[in-house]
């Protein structure tokens, strides 16, 4: 199993701080998220369903991007963690 932390603002739509997946790429991990949470498709994707610009995942602490990106792998215990990047003025 792939815990996924979600951010505090997305809490109240998964009613957890975190979801558990079974799923061996992040993509994968992501997949299983939205079937048990079809709300955060819109969250996580846009319209072409390419991985949502303002978020930034990580795999155990470490960007995904230094793991393969969304192809990464992942093993039995692994973490993703979800954070939208801030901006304001």
């Amino acid at each position: 199993m792939v815990t996924i932390r979600v951010p505090g603002l997305w809490r109240s739509i998964v009613g957890a701080a975190a979801i558990e997946v079974e799923a061996g790429s992040v993509a994968a991990a992501l997949r299983a998220l939205v079937v048990q949470c079809p709300a955060l498709n819109a969250q996580l994707f846009d319209a072409q369903g390419q991985l949502n610009p303002g978020l930034h995942l990580f795999v155990n602490q470490e960007a995904i991007r230094f793991r393969g990106g969304l192809a990464a792998a992942l093993n039995d215990g692994d973490e993703i963690y979800i954070v939208p990047m801030l901006s304001g003025g």
